[in-house]
Order: structure tokens, then sequence, then C-alpha cells
């Protein structure tokens, strides 16, 4: 089965295996998964920047003109010598599914195609394909841990050459894990107004931390109230993962 499990990516992501052409990151962490999208596009060696060497779309632009997925994976690079495809907010899309499936049977020999998407059940659809797969690759993102938030932090700080005490860190903590962007957000923002010390206190923690931890549950919320129940689905997910209790929304 070409999958890992949650605390396998990171180290898969620093190695990639070069016979994958198709990566899927999905989850109900979409910062996570929109970090580890980049991490694993920095790792193609293609300028990203690059029209002609890095093709941005839509996983909804790809479910209405169906075929354009397998369109352009099979078309010879111009400047390159080979392509990435991204493709963006992908979820149950039928065509999207269905174009993965014949990139899996027969592959594309020029094309990289990497996916992000929200949390897919497990054994259906586009997760089911890519996980069936050998030339595939399906990367799950969940919420931070309490492991997870240390070692971002431990990243922020290690890039600014300082350090924490453990009264700050404990008082962050707890504001962060609803959202890897955000968490990342406020950490560097942290970093920023700390900028001339060696040392972050508590209460610089106070001075500059909002609560991304409960982001997911005002984003359930909202959700909610404008009936849009796909993006209720995520955060609701989000929100729980994250620690918070189901009977506050």
């Amino acid at each position: 089965m070409a999958q890992k499990k949650g605390y396998e990516v990171d180290s898969w992501l620093a190695r990639p295996d070069p016979r994958v052409s198709i990566v899927l990151l999905y989850g109900p962490d979409r910062g996570l998964v929109a970090e580890r999208a980049r991490a694993f596009a920095g790792k193609t060696g293609l300028p990203l920047d690059d029209p002609f060497s890095v093709v941005r779309l839509d996983g909804s632009e790809v479910d209405r003109d169906e075929g354009r997925l397998l369109d352009e994976a099979r078309t010879v690079p111009m400047f390159s010598d080979r392509r990435l495809l991204w493709v963006r907010n992908a979820s149950g899309q039928k065509a999207l599914a269905d174009d993965v499936k014949a990139l899996t049977a027969e592959p594309a020999r020029d094309a990289i195609i990497l996916i992000e998407a929200g949390d897919l059940k497990k054994g259906v659809g586009l997760r089911a394909i890519v996980e069936a797969a050998d030339i595939a690759m399906a990367l799950p993102c969940y919420a931070d841990e309490a492991r997870d938030i240390d070692t971002v932090i431990d990243d922020e700080l290690r890039k600014a050459g300082m350090s924490m005490t453990l009264e700050a860190r404990q008082a962050l903590r707890r504001n962060l894990g609803g959202d890897r962007l955000a968490s990342r957000g406020e950490i560097e923002k942290l970093v920023l107004y700390a900028h001339g010390q060696s040392e972050i206190g508590l209460d610089d923690v106070k001075a500059t931390s909002g609560d991304v931890s409960g982001l997911s549950f005002d984003d359930a919320v909202d959700a909610l109230l404008d009936g849009k129940v796909g993006d209720f689905d995520i955060a609701f997910t989000h929100h729980c993962q994250s620690g918070g209790q189901a009977f506050l929304v």
C-alpha cells in the first residue's frame, strides 16, 4: 500500500522516493497540508515561480473540465525535462479521481502530480486510488500534537538564533495547534517582537500571542451558520482533533 503513517510523513518528505510521480497530501489541517505540499514541491528542483514548469490547478477546475489533468500530464514540457502539476482544494471530485486512476495505470513520463486535499475517507475515491498504486503516495496531515508543536517552535527559534523559557513555551503551546500555518505565523510574530533578545520570556508571549488553537471552532460555527456542510465537516473534525469539545459547537 502506497501510504505513510502520520509520524512517518516528514521523514518521507525529507527524502522522497524518486519513483513516486503522484503525491496526495490530505487531512483536516489545511495549513499542514499546504506547508508539506510546498516542502515536496521544493524537493522537485523545479523553479516554482515558472508557469512553464509548474501548472497550478484547482480541484473544482479539474472536475469541470473532464480529462484536464490527463491532458496536462501528457503534454511534453517545452523548457524543462518535466513539469509539476499542483492541484489544490481536492475533495471527492469524480473527474479528478478518474484522471488520477488513469495516470496510475499509465504514468506520465514528464510530469509529477501533487495534490492537496481535505480530509478523505479511507477506502473511497481519490485516497483509495492513490493508496493502491505503486507509483503514488498518500500522506495524511492531522492536527498537531504537543510533540509536533514543539518541533515547529524549535524550528523557528533555531532559525532566529533564540531560546525560550519553559514558562513561555508552555504558555505559547496552549495557544497553538489548530492550524499549522496559523501556528507558525504566531511563532514568527513572537520572534519578530522579541528581535534583539537572546531569550523569549513569558511576558513576550502574553504581549503577542492570540489563540489560534480555536480557529477551527470559529470556522465550524461560521460554516454552520452559512449552511456550508463540507466546510463545517472539515472545521468540526479539526476542532475535535485539536482537543476541542464537540458540545461547544
